[in-house]
């Protein structure tokens, strides 16, 4: 079946990509290539001015002009990078983190700036939002992209409560895909890499005639499993994964462009690759990619995406419409326990589907003051179901084959429906020619209904659901005031204090027991929103005839009614998670980046990022001691790490007349931190080192490349969640869950484009 699948999607996408081709070439014509133009190298491209698009101004901005810390990466710095997915950017800036969380293949847990959500129960709404061609995404399901015929990756640090106001208290990710060019161009290439993993990626591009332009791009990763499990007798991690991207641009005048993006995706494998513990202790995990899990689990996931932007000059401005629907479907299996025995597996489906559109207006009204307001309105849908077999007999018998072991069947889930509402204003004002204000804010309005059923046990036709309805309402105002000093045309100080809301909710993965305590004690299944003030002080410089780059910050962060997703070992149902508003924090950090360009053929780069953080008041027992005291007090947030540290050297050789010699290298570190909220599961501090090697032919429009990932075979954990089975004659000692990414590996990628 799944050879089949494959057959037919390779067909479909060839067809499709010859008919566009020939209907490309057919309205203009067959183009010439300049074979005396020299390959450029990468070097130079490190110091790229990136054009960005999340400051929502009538154009794009380069990222350097803004008063703000941004990271962006354009086509060919991805490329250099050789990213696949949007996790290889994790670590490549500082206080930076985009992990797969893994429970889940395909779910993310992104942190900025120590500010993350630490779970993958749908119905969270995450503190880092992920932004697609200007529409939500979020972060959670679905969220681990392709990175496919990408022109932008866009890292916005810190609160963005008044342009986006989804509930980016830590940061935003804005993702924009390559759109049609008037010129005949065709890119593609083909990989290999450790695994095995075979990856083939193409895109065509050009006018279909004086008004009507289009783009399709395709991709296709086939990944036969990089761990070795000799419970199984077979590799795991295995992984299918399509995607295809049709994109239209209607332009008929200067004053008017129409562009429709649709996107369909399928991924198709194995679940969560989990590090064996035996012997392992969850405050010092292992180090190693060892895994003898009895159950390889199973991933079916699918998403459709349509977005749809118009752009219409009106008067002195220019009116913006973004609108996008996403459907997701979702369904997977899981070995959580890591053992060779069944002793907690779990299942979980997730439909969801959510609408959105944002119109705004942004104008100059005079010379010195420019303002863009706008309207945003969502609606999402959520179904989710979730089941958990659980070994609970003490008289266990090791010898015993799997069907013989005594399992409980638990269940829960619900259903959920969404709306929010938004109006945002921001203005730009020109003091004088050197000092510019910025002052804004939106006010945002949301209404969750829903349909719990608690995690319970459970016949496994669910007959034992109990329906509990719950609602859930807020509205807030979340403002931003700076200021941005010009030091020259290249250099600039700002200073800015803003407010923004991550919305509260509902916990899907609530147990029975739970439910019942908190409504025998009067309180509310709800959890409440949470506030983050946010002051911050920055510069950003091009020096030195713009061969050096000097960009730091320095920011302090104030939680108010922080929501924790508390997890806890427990015996019935294997892990307890409660979402809760715990308490108040206080997260200090400071940030500093440098790009320097030494001569012409090689640039360096270095960042680093120190965090500090603390509660400065809980109300909630995240040790499970039964009281709340100073012990609570003095955990450590999870996954904040204090410190995050990247350098690297890009380096080009001129090969005689032949082409140019591309050597990348980069150096990571992030130091230890805490999953678990009690701090009884942690993450120890790794060092990742990638490297590659790119030739470009002068006279030719190909480039190979060979590259190696992970070079230190560091353990990657997704997380750390402590279980209740301590088995010593198992060695299993200290039982944790903890889902891990790839070690060391190696690949080669042949491109070509023209």
């Amino acid at each position: 079946m799944r050879d089949t699948i494959k057959e037919t999607i390779a067909k479909a996408s060839v067809s499709t990509a010859m008919l566009l081709t020939l209907a490309v070439t057919g309205a203009h014509g067959a183009i010439a290539q300049d074979s005396d133009e020299k390959k450029k190298g990468s070097a130079a491209s490190i110091l790229e001015e990136i054009e960005v698009y999340g400051t929502k101004r009538s154009s794009a901005e380069k990222a350097q002009d803004v008063a703000a810390q941004i990271s962006a990466y354009g086509s060919d710095k991805l490329e250099a990078m050789k990213v696949v997915r949007l996790t290889d950017l994790s670590m490549s800036t500082p206080s930076v983190t985009l992990d797969d969380i893994g429970t889940v293949p395909g779910t993310a847990n992104y942190s900025i700036r120590g500010m993350g959500v630490n779970s993958s129960i749908p119905t969270v709404e995450p503190s880092v939002a992920l932004f697609v061609n200007g529409a939500y995404v979020g972060a959670g399901q679905g969220a681990i992209l392709s990175m496919v015929d990408m022109e932008s990756v866009e890292i916005h640090k810190g609160p963005q409560g008044v342009l986006f106001g989804r509930n980016v208290t830590g940061g935003a990710l804005l993702l924009r895909t390559a759109r049609p060019t008037d010129d005949f161009s065709v890119k593609g290439s083909f990989g290999l890499e450790t695994g095995l993993m075979k990856t083939t990626r193409f895109a065509v591009s050009g006018a279909l005639s004086d008004s009507l332009s289009a783009r399709m791009a395709f991709y296709m990763n086939d990944d036969n499993g990089y761990f070795n499990n000799d419970t199984l007798g077979f590799d795991i991690g295995r992984e299918f994964t399509w995607v295809m991207r049709p994109t239209i641009t209607f332009k008929p005048s200067d004053d008017f462009d129409l562009t429709v993006i649709y996107e369909h995706g399928e991924t198709e494998g194995d679940g969560p690759v989990d590090q064996f513990a035996q012997g392992g202790n969850t405050r010092e995990p292992f180090d190693t990619l060892t895994t003898r899990q009895d159950f390889a689990g199973k991933i079916d996931l699918r998403w459709d995406q349509l977005t749809v932007e118009a752009n219409m000059a009106i008067g002195e401005g220019t009116l913006t419409n973004i609108f996008s629907y996403r459907e997701v479907d979702q369904d997977s299996r899981s070995d959580i326990d890591g053992s060779h025995l069944w002793l907690f597996h779990s299942t979980s489906g997730n439909d969801s589907d959510i609408l959105s559109n944002e119109l705004r207006y942004n104008t100059r009204v005079n010379d010195t003051w420019e303002v863009t307001a706008g309207v945003y309105y969502s609606t999402s849908d959520l179904d989710y179901d979730e089941g958990r077999s659980l070994f609970q007999d003490a008289s266990l018998n090791f010898f015993a084959r799997i069907g013989a072991i005594p399992r409980v069947e638990y269940g829960g889930g619900g259903v959920q429906s969404a709306k929010n509402w938004g109006i945002f204003v921001n203005n730009y004002v020109d003091v004088n020619e050197d000092l510019t204000l910025q002052f804004g804010g939106r006010y945002s309005w949301n209404e969750k209904e829903g349909v719990l059923n608690p995690l319970t046990t459970c016949t496994f036709d669910y007959t034992c659901f109990v329906d509990i309805d719950l609602t859930f309402k807020s509205d807030n105002f979340s403002p931003k005031i700076g200021l941005d000093y010009d030091l020259s045309d290249t250099a600039k100080v700002y200073t800015h204090w803003s407010r923004s809301y991550r919305a509260g909710g509902f916990n899907f993965r609530m147990p029975l027991s739970l439910v019942q305590s908190k409504l025998a004690a009067g309180q509310d299944l709800a959890f409440d929103d949470e506030r983050v003030d946010n002051f911050e002080v920055g510069f950003k410089s091009d020096l030195m005839d713009r061969k050096l780059r000097l960009n730091g910050a320095i920011y302090v962060n104030y939680l108010s009614d922080m929501q924790r997703e508390i997890n806890l070992p427990d015996p019935n149902g294997g892990v307890l998670q409660d979402i809760e508003n715990t308490g108040d924090a206080r997260i200090l950090g400071l940030e500093f980046d440098a790009i320097a360009l030494v001569g012409e053929n090689t640039a360096l780069n270095f960042g680093i990022g120190y965090i500090d953080g603390k509660y400065t008041d809980i109300i909630y027992d995240l040790t499970g001691d039964g009281v709340v005291t100073d012990a609570d007090l003095d955990l450590d947030i999870p996954r904040l790490a204090k410190w995050t540290l990247t350098a690297g050297i890009t380096h080009d050789v001129n090969v005689a007349d032949y082409g140019v010699l591309t050597l990348r290298g980069e150096y990571s570190y992030r130091s230890k931190s805490a999953y678990t909220d009690n701090n009884a599961g942690l993450f120890n501090s790794y060092s990742m080192m990638n490297a590659s090697v790119d030739f470009a032919p002068n006279d030719a429009n190909w480039k190979v490349s060979l590259y190696a990932k992970n070079l230190t075979d560091e353990s990657v954990l997704g997380g750390m969640t402590v279980l209740p089975f301590a088995i010593p004659a198992l060695g299993l000692d200290y039982p944790y869950f903890a889902p891990m990414g790839k070690g060391r590996r190696y690949g080669a990628e042949i491109s070509y484009s023209f």
